[in-house]
């Protein structure tokens, strides 16, 4: 058995309980009245005796919302501030307290009040023999409230850069004002205070309600808080910036970009007007975002690339694109987790305006360098000093180099009818280049496309175009994969018209449709169909009938007479399956002719067409069409079948599919393909393996 002598009581612990017994017996002392709490003002006091309390008023309207805090300045781990909120019945409406066993504690009340009146707000010590001083910040929405001297607050600029400093307790309010439909970002970057700081963010309209809050990553030195809303109506709004954690105190730095609204870029930032052509660089610090801006008219093509120059792999450059109106209109993020990240958006703007460009990083607390590219068609162009681009001569090699982000521009004069003949080869660059040329007429429009589409460290491509208009036409050069750089020669070569495309006869073929025909032995079928430079095509044609003697064999032509591709299924197959996916080079009309892969086969065929972009019909008795956001879309693929499904998103919306198997065994697996409204491939998996329930 173990003995354990009694302990005696500490000297603290003993003063606390002789405090409990005399308040007991005799009676708390009553409180001091200590005054009025002036809205955002910092008020000082002192509890100098065991078992004292302070009482400070506050008037108040039904609706305010209040915060209260009560922060420790003294008292050693002995003095917990702790806050009791009476109301003018006395009724005790809330209580907070400060951690215990802390010699910077704080307690912190925020509330609606339900009711006008004077409120009174007690101050003592949580723990009986506490003693000690404290601070009482105090701020109420809405109302008018002052900045006391030493402290950091007040109105915000657009696009500037607002440092402050949160102390023990602290609360900063600054003011704002927005009209309805205004895009609005904030961003509140700690400077210092280490892990125990995270700075967090609330915005309140003029009736004090809570608009939007977000709060930095704790755990962290270089948190950082990311608010962005439009306002439904226009207001005065007020900013609160304080700690989430009740005891952090820290520096920080606040971002504000209003949109629309004049930008004024700090003499220490990067930003400003875009020029035509030309690299423009710039760097994100902590929190920060920066503004450019360019003129646009409706129908002109814009390109912009923001490729990572530093920043390691915590930093990946976004591109947004805000319209004259101030919303967003395009969206675009370079890769996470790479030294290397590029950002690529394509837009068309449908509104003549002014148009905003905000660069920063995709990944919160990301900072880095970057270098941003900016191309409008059509417009007078310049070639930046250093780069590639110039008028191409005919007849004559061309050589240049794109790094990350970056676009060579390339012009010549022509006549209608006259015909250009276009071949690319890479130079350098190993297999994640693959340089492309794009054709853009004189009103800007793509009527040229040419790139290699398989992965080579030597990639080649060559391109002929009847051009169909007179004017100075630019040949757009860059990396087909995001990321990729490398040098590569363009021969040019001009030959005057007129040349006329060959006479097209088929049976036009419907977008999105099934088309059926039957092969007798040593015929063809011939089909056609409209696209446009760029276009994405996806054809398939399946066997229905014919046996192990009949395999149909897709040709596509393009509008030049010259076969673009071919495919047929070999093997002893009575289901066989062709397929073809090509961008298309040139605009115009595309031939497709179905024959029979095996000589004087005979049999019935399915062709399935789709070309993005453009509208597309679904057969009847056949699956696809609009899907219901959060809704489950059943279908069945037959044989070379092709459902289209269609969403519509905005800008900066976040979207997720998925496609799971019910039937077909081993020998089918769903693929999932997802486009852009311009046709552009965005997306696209399906899950290998012999599986009967792939995903």
């Amino acid at each position: 058995m173990s003995v354990f002598p009694p302990t005696r009581p500490s000297p603290a612990r003993l003063l606390s309980f002789i405090v409990v017994l005399i308040s007991t017996l005799l009676g708390s002392p009553a409180a001091r009245a200590q005054g009025a709490l002036t809205n955002g003002g910092i008020h000082n006091g002192s509890i100098t005796t065991a078992g004292e309390a302070d009482d400070w008023t506050v008037t108040v309207a039904a609706g305010d919302k209040v915060l209260l805090r009560a922060s420790q300045t003294s008292g050693g781990t002995d003095f917990a501030p702790r806050v009791r909120v009476f109301d003018a019945g006395s009724s005790l409406v809330g209580v907070a307290t400060g951690s215990n066993s802390s010699s910077t504690s704080s307690a912190r009340w925020d509330h609606t009040v339900p009711v006008s009146g004077t409120l009174t707000v007690r101050i003592d010590s949580a723990l009986p023999a506490g003693t000690g001083n404290y601070r009482i910040d105090l701020l109420r929405l809405p109302a008018a409230f002052t900045i006391p001297g030493g402290e950091t607050g007040g109105p915000l600029d657009n696009e500037g850069r607002h440092d402050g400093a949160i102390a023990l307790g602290d609360v900063d309010a600054w003011t704002f004002s927005a009209a309805a439909g205004d895009t609005v970002e904030l961003r509140a970057a700690q400077l210092s205070g280490g892990s125990g700081f995270v700075p967090r963010v609330s915005v309140h309209d003029s009736a004090g309600n809570r608009v939007v809050e977000a709060a930095g990553g704790g755990s962290s030195d270089t948190s950082e808080a990311r608010v962005t809303f439009r306002p439904a109506s226009s207001d005065d709004f007020t900013l609160v910036i304080d700690s989430v954690t009740p005891e952090g105190t820290g520096n920080y730095r606040l971002y504000q970009l209003r949109l629309p609204a004049s930008i004024t870029t700090p003499s220490s930032d990067t930003g400003g007007a875009l020029t035509n052509g030309d690299n423009h660089d710039g760097a994100i610090t902590l929190g920060d975002q920066d503004a450019w801006t360019f003129d646009a008219t409706a129908g002109d093509r814009i390109f912009l690339r923001a490729g990572q120059t530093s920043g390691g792999t915590t930093f990946a450059p976004r591109i947004h694109v805000h319209d004259a109106a101030g919303a967003l209109v395009a969206s675009a993020g370079g890769a996470e987790n790479s030294t290397s990240s590029e950002a690529r958006l394509a837009y068309t703007p449908a509104a003549s305006g002014v148009f905003s460009v905000v660069v920063d990083s995709a990944l919160v607390e990301g900072t880095g360098s970057y270098r941003l590219f900016y191309l409008k068609l059509p417009g007078i162009i310049i070639t930046p000093s250093g780069d590639d681009g110039a008028p191409l001569v005919s007849g004559n090699d061309h050589d240049g180099a794109t790094s990350l982000g970056d676009l060579d521009v390339w012009t010549f004069d022509a006549n209608t009818a006259d015909r250009v003949t276009l071949d690319l080869r890479q130079l350098s660059g190993d297999t994640s280049y693959s340089p492309r040329a794009r054709v853009f007429d004189p009103a800007g429009e793509l009527v040229g496309y040419t790139s290699d589409p398989a992965a080579s460290s030597t990639s080649q491509s060559a391109l002929t175009l009847i051009l169909p208009a007179t004017g100075t036409y630019s040949v757009v050069i860059d990396a087909s994969l995001v990321g990729g750089s490398g040098n590569y020669r363009l021969n040019h070569l001009l030959e005057a018209g007129p040349f006329l495309p060959p006479i097209v006869v088929g049976t036009p073929l419907a977008n999105g449709g099934n088309h059926e025909g039957t092969i007798v032995a040593d015929t063809e079928d011939d089909w056609t169909f409209d696209a446009g430079a760029g276009d994405r095509v996806l054809l398939r044609v399946g066997q229905l009938t014919g046996g192990f003697g009949f395999s149909p064999r897709l040709q596509l032509i393009d509008p030049n007479g010259v076969l673009v591709a071919s495919d047929f299924q070999s093997g002893n197959r009575s289901d066989s399956a062709a397929e073809v996916a090509v961008i298309a080079e040139i605009g115009g009309t595309y031939t497709v002719t179905i024959d029979s892969g095996v000589a004087s086969g005979s049999g019935d065929y399915r062709l399935h067409f789709l070309r993005r972009p453009g509208s597309f019909t679904i057969p009847g008795g056949d699956q696809g069409g609009a899907l219901t956001n959060g809704g489950n879309h059943e279908g069945t693929v037959t044989v070379a079948d092709l459902d289209g499904w269609t969403f519509d998103a905005d800008a900066g919306d976040r979207v997720l599919l998925r496609v799971g198997q019910l039937t077909g065994g081993f020998g089918f697996t769903p693929r999932l393909q997802l486009f852009s409204p311009d046709g552009v491939l965005v997306a696209s998996d399906f899950q290998s393996g012999n599986r009967s329930d792939s995903a």
